[in-house]
C-alpha cells in the first residue's frame, strides 16, 4: 500500500554509505521503498527523525512539510541534521509503497459469517488504550463481536466504545462502551505529549495529529499565541513545547475541557500556557486590540461566524489559522466571502493556503484556510 513518508535525499554517488550510515543510526524505516529520480536517491525514514513521532506515518505528518513537499531540517532531530551536513541531504515529503508491518488486524479474528466482513468497520480511532468504532446499520448487529475482537487482537486496548455523532452547544462526541475495563477515561500520547481526555465529557480527535503539528512547526519564537477553541489543548500543548518563549492564551466554554487542559500543561511541564474558561465572544470583547500575533480557530461548524470578533485581536501582519467543513467545490468561492469578512472588519486577509487536512463526510472536507492579517 502507498504512505507518506519523510524522505532524505542524497546524491547516487553516496548512495550506499548513506544507507549505512542511516541503519547505523537506526533512522531508515526499512518497510518502505527506496526511491531513485536522476542522480538522486531518496531514502524514507522512520519516526526517530522527527521529535516525538511514534511510528513513521505520524513522522511524515508532523515534519513540517511546505507545499511544494520540502521540509526543512531545522524542524527535524539533530541525528537527521547530522546526516544532512555529513551527506549534503535534503528532504522532502514523499509517497511510496510500504510492506506491511507484522501485526494482527482485528478482521483476522472477529467471528462473523464471510459475506458481513466486508461490511464491517475496517478501521477505527485509537484515543489512548480507548478504542472509538463508527458502525453504520449493517454491522450494528454485529458490535459486540467487533469489540470483542478489537480486544483480543490489540493489547493496547482495554475498552471499546461505539461512535453515535457529535452533537450539543459543546460538540461533544457521544459515545456507548461497549466492552473492556474502567471508564473513557485516558491519557493519549501524540508527538511526545501525554494529553489526558474525558471522551464522555470533551472532544478529541487523534485525526489531526498532522494538523496541530504542521501549525506548531509555523510559530516563531516570543510570539502572542490564542487558541480560541482549545479544548482539553492538543494545539497549545503543541505549540507550548515546540516554542517556549511563546505565550498561549487558551479559551474553552467546555469546563471540563479547561480542567484538564490546565492538567496538561502541568503534566508535561509546560509553564506558557494559561487557561481560560469562557465564551469566545466575550473573551474577545475584553481583549486589547493586536494583542496577538497568531489565532488558530478550530471549530470548524461554527468558527467563520466567530471571525469578526477575533480579527481585532490579530496585530498587522500576524497570522489567523481557520478551519470549516465544505465540499470542495466551495473552498474557492469562500476564500472571497472570508476577504469581505475581513473589509467589514477593516482588515486585509490574504489567503496563504487553502487546503483539505482531511475527509469529513462523502461530501465534505475538513478545510483549513492560513490567513495573513494586514
Amino acid at each position: 500500500m502507498s504512505e507518506p513518508r519523510l524522505f532524505a535525499s542524497v546524491p547516487r554517488a553516496r548512495g550506499e554509505e548513506s544507507r549505512k550510515w542511516l541503519i547505523e543510526k537506526g533512522l531508515l524505516d526499512l518497510h518502505a521503498r527506496t526511491l531513485s529520480e536522476g542522480p538522486l536517491l531518496f531514502f524514507p525514514l522512520c519516526e526517530l527523525a522527527v521529535p516525538g513521532a511514534a511510528t513513521p506515518r505520524e513522522a511524515a505528518e508532523g515534519c513540517g512539510a511546505r507545499d511544494d513537499g520540502t521540509v526543512d531540517a531545522g524542524g527535524l532531530n539533530p541525528t537527521a541534521q547530522s546526516f544532512a551536513t555529513h551527506f549534503g541531504a535534503t528532504f522532502a515529503l514523499r509517497d511510496t509503497q510500504v510492506r506491511a508491518r507484522a501485526s494482527q488486524s482485528y478482521l483476522n479474528v472477529v467471528n462473523v459469517p464471510p459475506e458481513v466482513r466486508a461490511h464491517l468497520p475496517q478501521g477505527f480511532d485509537q484515543i489512548g488504550d480507548i478504542a472509538v468504532v463508527k458502525f453504520d446499520e449493517e454491522s450494528r448487529p454485529y458490535e459486540p463481536e467487533v469489540a470483542r475482537a478489537i480486544l483480543a487482537a490489540y493489547k493496547g486496548i482495554r475498552a471499546v466504545a461505539a461512535d453515535e455523532g457529535v452533537e450539543g452547544d459543546l460538540r461533544v462526541r457521544t459515545l456507548r462502551k461497549l466492552s473492556g475495563a474502567g471508564d473513557l477515561h485516558t491519557v493519549h500520547k501524540e508527538f511526545g505529549l501525554h494529553i489526558e481526555v474525558d471522551l464522555e465529557r470533551v472532544f478529541f480527535t487523534p485525526r489531526l495529529a498532522g494538523e496541530r503539528r504542521r501549525v506548531a512547526l509555523m510559530v516563531a519564537p516570543y510570539e502572542h499565541v490564542l487558541d480560541a477553541f482549545a479544548g482539553v489543548g492538543p494545539i497549545s500543548l503543541q505549540i507550548a513545547k515546540l516554542q517556549p518563549s511563546v505565550n498561549l492564551d487558551a479559551v474553552d466554554v467546555n469546563g471540563a475541557a479547561v480542567e484538564l487542559l490546565r492538567r496538561n500543561a502541568e503534566r508535561n511541564k509546560l509553564r506558557n500556557i494559561t487557561a481560560h474558561e469562557a465564551d469566545f465572544r466575550a473573551f474577545a470583547a475584553a481583549r486589547k486590540p493586536a494583542s496577538y500575533s497568531r489565532i488558530v480557530m478550530n471549530l470548524p461548524h461554527r468558527a467563520k461566524e466567530f471571525l469578526p470578533d477575533a480579527l481585532p485581536l490579530v496585530a498587522r501582519g500576524g497570522y489567523l489559522h481557520l478551519y470549516q467543513i465544505l465540499p470542495l467545490d466551495q473552498v474557492l468561492p469562500e476564500q472571497g466571502a472570508l476577504r469581505r469578512i475581513g473589509e467589514a472588519a477593516g482588515a486585509k486577509l490574504t489567503i496563504l493556503r487553502a487546503r483539505p487536512v482531511k475527509t469529513y463526510s462523502p461530501t465534505d472536507l475538513y478545510v483549513v484556510f492560513d490567513l495573513r492579517v494586514d
